[in-house]
C-alpha cells in the first residue's frame, strides 16, 4: 500500500487498499484509522512539485523558517493497514 496522491504509480495500491477496507468492515470488522503511508515520505518540495505537475496549475508559496519543535522528517507507515487487511 503506498500514499497515492503523489505518486500517481501507485494508485492501484491505495485503491486496493480502500476496498480491502471495506471489505473489512462489512464482515463485521472495527471502523479504525490507519496510514497508507510508503514509509519513505516526500518534502513539501516535491508534494508542491508533483501537485504543479498534476494539477497543471501554479500553486503560490511562502517559504519560512522551520518553526521551533517541527521534526526534520514525517514518514507513514503502513504497517498497520497491512496486518488489518493483508
Amino acid at each position: 500500500m503506498a500514499f497515492c496522491p503523489f505518486i500517481p504509480s501507485n494508485y492501484v495500491c491505495c485503491r486496493q487498499a480502500h476496498i480491502l477496507g471495506w471489505e473489512y468492515l462489512l464482515q463485521g470488522g472495527e471502523s479504525e484509522v490507519s496510514n497508507l503511508g510508503n514509509g519513505s515520505g516526500f518534502s513539501v518540495r516535491e508534494v508542491i512539485g508533483t501537485s504543479k505537475k498534476v494539477t497543471g496549475k501554479e500553486i503560490k508559496i511562502e517559504e519560512r523558517d522551520r518553526r521551533a519543535g517541527d521534526p526534520p522528517i514525517l514518514v507513514g507507515s503502513s504497517d498497520k493497514a497491512r496486518q488489518k487487511l493483508g
